[in-house]
């Protein structure tokens, strides 16, 4: 009895472990980007090039996690950032908006965008609760309102 049910754990964890393979597998094929680092490299050094690039323009730029990236977007006109593009277009002339989102990035990755960017840079910042913080937080306190929350940190080492 006891070496069935070492049998079937054993083969559990098996499917379990071949299944986390398959799914670490799948996410570098469908991650454009290496790692976070690779992310910040080429993403935003493009963004600051490009802002350098067209002076007369105004640059718009979105970070966050994979909400902003495009979760849930079917099409990629209908993520985030082209519909908000196409909404402000009749308001807003020469609106460049540059997707800054990364999937799976934590607060401490947003603040790494966000010293990145040019200082008088406008931002759309949506980070929230459902990224881990970082362990060089020494304190997080969350704020929930109906439809927002507000996220007060203190900094050990920035």
């Amino acid at each position: 009895m006891i070496r069935r049910i070492l049998r079937v754990s054993g083969v559990i964890f098996g499917f379990i472990l071949l299944l986390e393979g398959v799914l670490q597998l799948l996410a570098l094929v469908v991650n454009p980007w290496k790692s976070f680092d690779d992310f910040l490299t080429r993403e935003v050094s493009k963004a600051i090039v490009e802002v350098n690039q067209s002076p007369g323009k105004k640059h718009l730029f979105f970070v966050g996690d994979s909400h902003v990236y495009g979760l849930g977007a079917t099409r990629a006109e209908l993520g985030l950032i082209p519909q908000f593009k196409a909404l402000a277009s009749n308001e807003i002339q020469d609106l460049i908006c540059h997707n800054l989102g990364y999937p799976g990035s934590s607060s401490l990755d947003h603040l790494m965008v966000l010293k990145q960017l040019p200082e008088d840079s406008v931002v759309v910042l949506r980070t929230g609760a459902n990224n881990l913080l970082d362990t060089r937080f020494e304190k997080a306190l969350t704020v929930f309102w109906p439809d927002q929350e507000i996220k007060i940190i203190k900094l050990l080492h920035f």
